[in-house]
């Protein structure tokens, strides 16, 4: 919820970046910090310009002309921040419970009320924001199609948690990023300046370069 509002407080192209930024980072410390991940320190100091290069990747990617009704102040970008600690928990919690809490369960057995969570966190949010009539839209179940496919990538990313750790599970998967920024300029027909298409091609790199790098810390 606390994602949603930050749309509306700071602008989409603003709020991206700056979860992916800090989803980043909290990922890369718990993974670190509470999973033992990049244990020696070429590990780390490898992993820490990785992460660096990715972030830098993902706010030069994102760069817009178009500077939208925007307000990204140090209250608002506070607030994002400590809303995306559910993404951290969201990320982290099945292998946390599943290494120190019940070794003889699979992390992936808590994915059923994991979601279930976040169906229930989004229709509160629809009634607590008066936007029940979203409902009765051809749109909302459109936009389903593209939920049955995140909870797809979510399955595989989990899959990757296990094989690669926490950290560099999340930094690969910013390489949907690629993906993303190419089809919205080819698919959705999004027009793009020469400067942002420069921008664009360096972040890009640097994702790219940054997800590589993070497989030699190990």
């Amino acid at each position: 919820m606390g994602q949603f509002i930050s749309y509306t407080r700071i602008g989409v192209s603003g709020t991206i970046p700056l979860s992916a930024g800090f989803q980043l980072v909290g990922n890369s410390l718990i993974g670190v910090l509470i999973f033992g991940e990049w244990s020696t320190v070429q590990a780390k100091i490898i992993g820490f310009i990785a992460l660096v290069l990715v972030v830098v990747g993902i706010v030069l990617s994102s760069k817009s002309d178009d500077q939208e009704s925007s307000n990204a102040n140090a209250k608002n970008i506070a607030f994002l921040l400590v809303t995306t600690i559910g993404f951290w928990i969201y990320s982290s919690f099945p292998k946390l419970i599943a290494k120190n809490i019940n070794p003889n369960v699979n992390g992936l057995d808590y994915i059923l009320p994991e979601m279930f969570g976040v169906l229930v966190g989004t229709v509160v949010y629809i009634i607590g924001s008066h936007s029940t009539f979203v409902y009765r839209g051809k749109l909302l179940w459109r936009n389903s199609i593209a939920g049955l496919e995140f909870g797809i990538g979510t399955l595989f990313y989990l899959f990757s948690v296990k094989q690669n750790g926490v950290t560099n599970a999340f930094i690969y998967s910013q390489l949907c990023s690629v993906i993303s920024t190419f089809g919205r300029i080819w698919f959705l027909h999004e027009s793009k300046s020469k400067r942002e298409m420069t921008y664009i091609i360096i972040g890009l790199i640097f994702i790219v370069g940054g997800s590589i790098l993070t497989g030699f810390a190990k």
